[in-house]
């Protein structure tokens, strides 16, 4: 599977999570769910939807991801 397909995924998984749960997940709740090895993948993954600007987040909050 390629980066950017998994970029979609967590995109979409942030996106199915907040409708679901009216709040983001943390790192840890998309590490778990999309079968990641350790939470810096996900803030990997995470730094390139911010570079894509489709997300933002807020520094130091364990739920701080935006979608835009």
């Amino acid at each position: 599977m390629h980066s950017i397909d998994r970029t979609d995924e967590v995109y979409q998984f942030i996106a199915s999570y907040l409708e679901k749960h009216q709040r983001p997940p943390t790192l840890r709740e998309i590490m778990q769910a999309l079968d990641f090895s350790s939470t810096s993948v996900v803030d990997r993954q995470l730094q390139i939807l911010e570079e894509l600007g489709t997300i933002s987040r807020e520094p130091f909050t364990a739920r701080g991801i935006i979608l835009l």
